[in-house]
């Protein structure tokens, strides 16, 4: 048995299936839409970009800042022009791209509100900086901050200024604050140790003062000048303001003969500054008239003496007439007196007064006796002064058996007990009572019948 196939004929059109057409507009339309969504992206990119680029704007800002803004923006567009895709499609990097050219522009901005709050601080400042009077004000710190916040911030010596740290220069150190600080030492009061003095003819002398302070005195000269230089900043900018030579160098020499070295430091300076307001050390050299007070023209000779005390008389009558409303009027007459002679001083046992010499009339120095050490003899003041506190001061020398007892210097010696200054009231209390109830008959230099010693001044 024969196993053939049988004869099978295949159609022609077995796989053919008919005529078969693809639809590609699925993949168009896509294509499309993807195209579209990138171009909106990208649009969109452009359009987030021209916005933030109009944020960027120099307005408000300091001038000299400008340039550091343009720098800035042009980087800024610059990475933005270079990474655009990487920017409108974050996921391309995740974000770097992005985030640095957010960081670009943000640093810009901070650049633009750094300058604008400068030139709006500095704005305020402009009446004081153009007015030469007030710009004179500002201390030195504030002028330097004034100039560093002034700068371009990208400058390395900028510093933000502080509008509320404006200093000024405290108010000059002027008269009268000098005349409170030279009354504040009045009371220091230097010894003057033997003054030098010179005739130079035309009825003048000139008088060279030696005064010297004691270290005590030295020492609160010195706590005064240090005190106002660490608080008084107007005495502080005023020493600090004195330069080397001319007033530095006569307060160097200043303080060099009383302290024994030269200037070393502010204080120092400071306490050569106060000890040169001190009355003493300004009138260290004087040219004046040659003291001729009436008492001294009295004692010229005899006739004149006599003159002046008939003079004299006639005013104490006069006074013990009017009571002591005249002698009142008496002493006051017997001080401008006085005054005509210029002051002196006497030292009295260490302690130095000032005065002026009156005359001791026989009535004045009956107010004046006192018994002298030994008890022996009535001693009427050898001199008698006005001093410059409004004291009366007598001076009795002290006496040997031969007469005064006198130093190596030939000077008498002044008695530390008996020389006491006693107060006006006082004077006026016991002149008052010897013009008034006393009789006025007694001789000139005999006080009781008893013979005195000392007539008013050195013999």
């Amino acid at each position: 048995m024969t196993n053939a196939l049988p004869n099978v004929s295949v159609p022609s059109n077995l796989y053919s299936g008919g005529a078969v057409t693809f639809n590609a507009m699925p993949w168009i339309n896509y294509f499309t839409q993807k195209q579209q969504r990138d171009q909106a992206k990208e649009d969109a990119f452009y359009r987030f970009f021209g916005e933030m680029n109009k944020a960027v704007t120099p307005t408000g800002m300091a001038a000299n800042d400008i340039p550091g803004l343009m720098q800035r923006k042009n980087q800024w567009q610059q990475y933005a022009l270079e990474n655009k895709g990487a920017i409108a499609h974050p996921s391309l990097d995740g974000g770097k791209a992005y985030g640095q050219y957010l960081g670009l522009y943000n640093d810009m901005q901070n650049y633009i509100g750094q300058s604008t709050n400068k030139f709006k601080g500095l704005s305020t400042l402009q009446p004081i900086l153009r007015s030469p009077q007030k710009n004179a004000l500002l201390n030195a710190k504030t002028m330097n901050d004034i100039h560093a916040g002034a700068l371009p911030i990208d400058h390395p010596n900028y510093r933000p200024f502080d509008t509320t740290s404006v200093e000024f220069n405290p108010q000059p150190f002027d008269i009268k604050q000098q005349n409170a600080l030279r009354s504040s030492i009045s009371g220091f009061k230097p010894s003057d140790d033997q003054p030098l003095i010179q005739n130079v003819g035309n009825n003048q002398q000139r008088v060279t003062h030696n005064y010297k302070f004691s270290t005590d005195q030295l020492a609160g000269l010195y706590n005064i000048g240090a005190s106002q230089y660490d608080n008084n900043p107007s005495f502080r900018n005023m020493i600090d303001g004195i330069e080397h030579g001319g007033q530095y160098d006569q307060l160097n020499q200043a303080y060099k003969e009383h302290y024994g070295h030269d200037i070393q430091d502010e204080h120092d300076l400071s306490a050569a500054y106060v000890m040169s307001l001190h009355p003493s050390t300004q009138n260290k050299v004087e040219t004046r008239n040659i003291p001729y007070s009436p008492w001294e023209r009295a004692s010229a000779s005899l006739w004149a003496q006599n003159q002046h005390y008939d003079y004299r008389k006639k005013q104490e009558d006069k006074a013990a007439q009017e009571g002591i409303n005249g002698v009142d009027k008496l002493m006051s007459d017997m001080d401008e007196d006085a005054k005509q002679g210029g002051p002196r001083g006497v030292n009295v046992n260490g302690n130095q007064y000032y005065g002026y010499l009156v005359p001791i009339t026989p009535k004045l120095g009956n107010v004046f006796t006192k018994k002298d050490p030994t008890g022996k003899h009535n001693i009427i003041a050898d001199e008698l002064y006005h001093t410059t506190d409004g004291q009366y001061l007598p001076i009795y020398y002290q006496r040997d058996e031969n007469g005064y007892v006198r130093d190596d210097k030939g000077n008498a010696i002044p008695d530390p007990i008996m020389s006491q200054p006693i107060s006006r009231s006082a004077l006026r209390a016991s002149y008052g009572n010897e013009l008034i109830t006393r009789k006025t008959n007694e001789k000139a230099l005999n006080v009781g019948g008893k013979k005195s010693y000392g007539a008013g001044g050195l013999n």
